[in-house]
């Protein structure tokens, strides 16, 4: 029981890599609960190579096109190939679809080779009739060995994933079939570049796309936004997010994503705060009294003057 309560954690990681996280998941975890240790080698094979296609999926078609003549020759295609198509590797051998991989990533030919091996030792023999019978035990071994090539593929995968203009990354992620872990390298990159935001207008921008992605931005994401928020004051005059239009909407939205953990809001407040007593204007007002509101404090309505007392970070009520 122990051996299968942790092989069925290792499964739970292993559906990070996909993106149809359902497709194969009851079939899968019914197979280990019933000892159906033979299916559950065919399956695990079934879910690599889904794998496999939706990364194939997430390049664009002309690279696929591309790759595909210059190892086969000038004009030729994949065997069905369709446009903006999940499944057109369906009628090509699993063995070329795994070499094309080397194509496209220039990867190290081992990993092919043992990708081949597995297909052909393991998942062949589950699926013919054979004197070998497997057991749960050379289940969870096949399961590390597959999930040891998704995560090289998903390695090498990430160049591809560098190549997306940051401003399209919240139009790819909703339109393209990514997995949990392509999601979140692309939101880093969306964070990093509000982080960087030079203008009002670029960070306005930024803080827009970010908000669209709604609830595919994790709690670390947002743990992640009110870093970048507070790295982005350093060295400059003006705050290019939260002076620019808009950062209070912005602000309300975040929390409202994920008001938790509540010290990460405390260390926010804190710094908004700070930013506030050091201000000689009330641009950053707005933001500050929506802050006040949240958290039960007082609003400020009147420009600051000499006898205003200070705000203290440590009152924040939380």
């Amino acid at each position: 029981m122990a051996k299968r309560n942790l092989l069925k954690t290792k499964l739970s990681r292993l559906f990070c890599y996909l993106y149809h996280k359902e497709k194969y998941n009851e079939q899968l975890n019914s197979s280990v609960d019933n000892n159906l240790c033979d299916f559950a080698i065919i399956l695990l094979w079934k879910i690599f190579m889904l794998f496999v296609y939706e990364k194939l999926y997430q390049i664009s078609d002309n690279v696929i096109l591309d790759k595909w003549e210059r190892k086969y020759g000038k004009g030729k295609k994949p065997k069905d190939f369709k446009e903006n198509s999940l499944y057109w590797p369906n009628n090509t051998d699993d063995k070329e679809v795994i070499n094309f991989l080397y194509e496209l990533y220039t990867i190290d030919k081992n990993i092919m080779k043992i990708a081949n091996a597995l297909a052909h030792q393991k998942r062949d023999t589950a699926a013919h009739v054979s004197e070998v019978e497997f057991d749960i035990g050379q289940v969870d071994s096949f399961l590390d060995e597959i999930m040891g090539l998704c995560e090289k593929i998903q390695k090498a995968h990430v160049k591809y994933l560098e190549e997306i203009d940051p401003l399209d990354i919240d139009t790819v992620i909703v339109s393209k079939k990514l997995s949990t872990q392509d999601i979140r390298i692309l939101i880093n990159k969306l964070i990093k570049l509000l982080e960087a935001s030079h203008t009002f207008q670029e960070s306005t921008l930024v803080r827009t796309k970010i908000i669209n992605l709604g609830d595919r931005l994790s709690r670390e994401d947002v743990k992640a936004v009110l870093d970048a928020i507070q790295n982005n004051s350093q060295g400059r005059p003006y705050h290019q997010i939260l002076e620019a239009s808009g950062a209070a909407e912005f602000l309300k939205k975040l929390y409202q994503l994920y008001s938790e953990p509540a010290i990460e809001w405390k260390r926010f407040a804190k710094f908004l705060v700070k930013k506030f007593n050091n201000q000689t204007e009330k641009s950053l007002l707005i933001a500050y009294n929506w802050l006040f509101e949240v958290f039960g404090m007082l609003r400020f309505e009147k420009e600051k003057d000499s006898s205003d007392k200070d705000l203290n970070p440590e009152e924040i009520p939380f």
